[in-house]
């Protein structure tokens, strides 16, 4: 299988895959399939020029990853106004635990003093599904642009 064939499976195994998103109004879904489909692309294209030797099965675990992440902001989302502080952290320590996996050893995750500010000054503020799904996509991918936004 070429790495256009990988690439195909792996975006439709988001795309066809309707409770990764079920909870959502269409704005917020928008941008989590969008922030899922930029995860299984940059997948594919990393794991496919790695010298793994089972490249499927290396993807795979990324993408069951990306999955879970996306199932747990769903959740997270839907039940946003019923969770306590400390289920709030846990949520986050959970997609954390899978963005470990998405983006490999080297990503730098955001430190702990981010993790809290994000918690505690603008998650109580992120009424908007979608605005929760930017800000959060923001924390894991880019913490510098976090820093100077927040």
């Amino acid at each position: 299988m070429d790495m256009n064939e990988r690439l195909q499976l792996a975006i439709e195994s988001i795309l066809e895959n309707e409770s990764l998103t079920a909870d959502l109004e269409d704005a917020a879904a928008t941008e989590l399939i969008d922030w899922g489909t930029d995860c299984a692309e940059k997948i594919v294209q990393r794991t496919t020029l790695d010298d793994t030797a089972d490249v499927d099965a290396a993807i795979e675990t990324r993408l069951k990853a990306v999955r879970k992440m996306m199932r747990l902001i769903n959740a997270w989302i839907a039940n946003r106004q019923s969770l306590s502080g400390d289920e709030d952290e846990s949520m986050l320590n959970q997609v954390i635990d899978q963005v470990k996996i998405i983006y490999g050893e080297n990503h730098e995750l955001p430190a702990k003093s981010q993790q809290r500010h994000f918690l505690r000054e603008r998650l109580p503020h992120s009424n908007e599904p979608v605005k929760m799904v930017l800000i959060l996509r923001m924390l894991i991918e880019d913490q510098e642009d976090y820093r100077k936004n927040n």
